[in-house]
């Protein structure tokens, strides 16, 4: 697909994560997780947890490992816009409050959902309810 110039995006990728654990090398899962990081899906609610998902489905810890810490970078990121004064909307949460799920950082995630509610004056969607539903749950 790549090499016809088709237009990848994220339904595409969580597509083909879905198919990698019956890719035989490892070098193909690798590089199209690098692929999915330089454009920018990585951090991508579904995305991730396509790759997290492919990863432990293929038993690659060590890989698992490095999404979990490349999710950590949306909360870094998150940190940072509320630094320079970029009001962050309810899809910014959402995609920090994901992460923060799947790396096990409940204590974070509640904050970051209390900021959304309380400061940001953000109403929490359903799908905002089931990431902390899912926070609290792990």
């Amino acid at each position: 697909m790549q090499d016809n110039s088709f237009f990848l995006d994220q339904p595409t990728f969580v597509s083909v994560l879905r198919a990698c654990p019956l890719l035989p090398a490892l070098q193909d899962r690798k590089e199209i997780h690098s692929l999915i990081f330089h454009t920018g899906f990585d951090l991508d609610e579904l995305t991730s947890s396509a790759l997290i998902d492919m990863y432990a489905k293929c038993r690659d810890v060590k890989s698992n490992v490095q999404v979990f810490e490349e999710m950590e970078s949306a909360l870094k990121f998150f940190n940072e816009m509320a630094h320079s004064c970029v009001t962050p909307d309810d899809v910014t949460f959402l995609e920090v409050l994901t992460a923060c799920s799947h790396a096990g950082w409940a204590f974070e995630g509640r904050q970051i959902f209390y900021l959304m509610v309380n400061c940001y004056s953000i109403k929490p969607r359903a799908d905002h309810y089931a990431c902390i539903v899912d926070l609290l749950g792990r």
